[in-house]
């Protein structure tokens, strides 16, 4: 293995364009980073698509193990690259939202999906195609959940928009905590139960003061409680 390669971690063979058979391999980099490679075959000769696996924030370097798979379905293996909250004050793979890529030739990558997944409470929030590149997140804590996870539209850098907020509470508390969330006027949807817990969903009740473009973009983002019941896939993880 090339110099700095700790391990390999998976392999996955697939369409990398259409029609193309390719091998996308997840290396581990020093212990600290991971990187995914493809391999195709041309000429009757292996080739490899990206030219430098060593520096740091090349192509797809990515600091927590995520797999390349066909994530939406269209039969095309995507790279997900995992991007940090904006917002988050401390390190976990929880306050990452995965944007995925599809290769598109020599060594060009195109954002093409985005979701959120929880490996604590074990779900997976796949984004509407409005919401791509758009989102911001921040998982936090706080006394009356075990925690909750706001994605938020970002029309500034001072400013965050909340969209939507998933709250999660012991399946043990939830009869209190449900009558807490009644008494406060709170609206909102259970998405599901897993791992011992109640997710929640709630979605802003008011439009923000927001004017102009912000106005207008945030009206094409916004999603109901309906919509995240009947339209926005969340799936278990196992």
């Amino acid at each position: 293995m090339a110099k700095g390669i700790t391990s390999i971690e998976k392999t996955v063979i697939g369409q990398g364009l259409p029609k193309k058979n390719t091998m996308f391999i997840e290396y581990k980099f020093n212990n600290s980073f991971y990187y995914t490679e493809i391999l195709y075959l041309e000429n009757k000769k292996i080739q490899t698509v990206f030219s430098d696996m060593t520096g740091r924030g090349k192509h797809t370097c990515k600091d927590y193990r995520a797999f390349s798979e066909d994530v939406n379905g269209d039969g095309i293996i995507k790279i997900p690259i995992p991007e940090p909250s904006p917002f988050a004050k401390t390190a976990s793979t929880n306050k990452y939202l995965n944007k995925w890529y599809q290769w598109e030739g020599k060594e060009n990558l195109k954002l093409v999906f985005q979701n959120y997944s929880d490996s604590q409470i074990g779900y997976r929030f796949d984004f509407p195609d409005e919401w791509l590149d758009k989102i911001a997140l921040d998982r936090l804590k706080n006394k009356d959940t075990e925690g909750f996870s706001v994605l938020y539209y970002v029309p500034g850098m001072e400013e965050r928009i909340e969209l939507v907020n998933f709250r999660y509470y012991k399946t043990e508390d939830w009869q209190q905590e449900s009558e807490k969330l009644e008494d406060k006027g709170i609206s909102y949807v259970i998405i599901g139960r897993n791992n011992g817990m109640v997710i929640t969903a709630s979605v802003p009740e008011k439009t923000p003061p927001l004017k102009g473009q912000s106005l207008q973009q945030y009206n094409k983002l916004k999603v109901t409680t309906k919509d995240l019941q009947e339209k926005i896939k969340l799936r278990q993880i196992k």
